[in-house]
């Protein structure tokens, strides 16, 4: 992968997810998009390593340098905007089908896809050719494109750009409607784009990202629990053949147990014979003593 952008980790402040930051997870994200994304959309996923200078360099399949996408005109910034909306509706599919499972490694990747593709955090870079996104990071990023629904018209529309910051006072409102009242053909276009944007709306559904939980320090204690709580879910076929193989062992070893070894009392007969005759030859009366009582 090529190096084709860095920020330092002072500008931006980490996304945690459970007790590990979510840029940490590129490896099981990359594995796990294999099956549901084209290479190609994959790549536009932007590799994160942090370094030795505490700065976050960012690399990528395409060719670099990168820089921030609002550095280029209005019209690339809309055209990328919109293929970046269409990979966002691909992975809303996955993120609803996995929240309205009651698997909790599907309700877990639920919110990993969440928080990794929310526009407001997602930073987009361009190379006149070829665009990815930065994740991870709270970048309070603002398309240009601005849909609830995320939304992509197929002709775009230029928006009064002043009319979106209206400010609620009277005098606003009066000539709001003093316009609304001399253009009745453009109400009946707002309340038929009102009506197709709820449509969309119901199809397919708003993105709704998880909102992320401060990182909580937990303990020694709870570390280790951790940690035999990991090896027996993942590794509880391995402890099964250790237990059976030595089970196996235990019961050859009965088996295969030689019979009572009677050396040992043999060696003390023999000592006890020795001993019996030293005794006669030093003391012979004593076995004519007991014959005299008899």
């Amino acid at each position: 992968m090529n190096l084709v952008y860095d920020i330092t980790t002072d500008d931006f402040q980490p996304i945690s997810f459970g007790d590990s930051y979510l840029y940490d997870n590129y490896g099981r994200l990359s594995s796990f998009l294999k099956f549901r994304l084209s290479s190609n959309e994959i790549n536009r996923l932007a590799k994160p390593v942090l370094n030795a200078t505490k700065q976050i360099e960012w690399h990528s399949a395409f060719d670099g340098p990168m820089h921030p996408l609002d550095s280029f005109p209005q019209e690339s910034q809309v055209d990328v905007e919109k293929q970046y909306l269409e990979l966002l509706k691909k992975i809303e599919r996955t993120i609803v089908e996995f929240r309205n499972s009651q698997d909790k490694d599907k309700e877990q990747w639920s919110n990993i896809l969440s928080l990794v593709f929310n526009p407001a955090d997602n930073k987009l870079l361009y190379n006149g050719k070829d665009w990815i996104f930065m994740w991870g990071w709270q970048f309070r990023n603002k398309l240009i494109i601005q849909s609830p629904e995320f939304n992509i018209p197929e002709d775009p529309i230029e928006q009064d750009t002043v009319q979106s910051e209206i400010v609620n006072t009277p005098e606003l409102q009066n000539e709001l409607e003093v316009e609304m009242f001399t253009h009745p053909d453009d109400i009946k276009k707002d309340e038929l784009a009102v009506e197709e944007e709820k449509l969309v709306v119901d199809q397919i559904g708003p993105i709704t990202p998880v909102v992320p939980q401060l990182r909580k320090r937990i303990s020694f204690w709870e570390r280790i629990k951790r940690f035999f709580r990991w090896i027996a879910y993942r590794l509880w076929g391995l402890m099964m053949l250790i237990i059976f193989v030595l089970l196996i062992l235990c019961l050859c070893k009965n088996c295969c147990q030689n019979k009572e070894d009677c050396s040992t009392f043999e060696n003390v007969d023999k000592e006890l014979k020795r001993i019996e005759d030293r005794v006669k030859e030093r003391c012979p009366e004593i076995k004519s003593e007991p014959a005299s009582e008899h």
